[in-house]
């Protein structure tokens, strides 16, 4: 004879509370225990979420890693820029250097402003478009992408 009574994990039967669906051990585990187990299920489920999230105080305390911060000569050119900076590199105006970290050269921003667009490379200058006294944050796409949420 089958019966209808489906089982937990250890072999006894459990009952479905009508009033929320959740599963009720008729066995030998107390309520505080359910409780306990549903709370943690609960904090489980939302961990990832938490992780991922890049917003609001999260986002306030993470720093990105900008390959180079300067300013830029008259002509737009970028002072004392290395040479590992690249054309699929993007310019962001205005960081905001992380707490501790350098202000200029390779350091860590927590935002960043306008988005200049490409490095620019004419005849070994690297610029920032015509950008004058402007400082700037270099930071390669996957850094853009993850500071500014989105492909620059």
């Amino acid at each position: 004879m089958k019966s209808t009574e489906p089982l937990d994990r250890t072999g006894t039967s459990v009952d479905l509370s009508s009033a929320t669906g959740e599963a009720a051990n008729l066995g030998n585990t107390s309520a505080p225990d359910n409780k306990r187990r549903r709370l943690v299920r609960g904090a489980v489920a939302m961990a990832p979420l938490v992780l991922t999230l890049r917003s609001g105080a999260l986002a306030a305390a993470s720093c990105t890693g900008a390959k180079f911060v300067g300013t830029t000569a008259a002509n737009g050119a970028l002072r004392q820029a290395p040479p590992t900076l690249t054309e699929a590199d993007t310019c962001f105006a205005s960081p905001s250097i992380c707490p501790g970290y350098p202000v200029f050269g390779p350091t860590k921003v927590t935002s960043v402003g306008a988005n200049l667009g490409p490095v620019s490379n004419v005849n070994g200058a690297i610029s920032c478009g015509n950008q004058s006294g402007v400082t700037v944050a270099i930071l390669s796409s996957a850094a853009a992408t993850s500071l500014m949420g989105h492909t620059p």
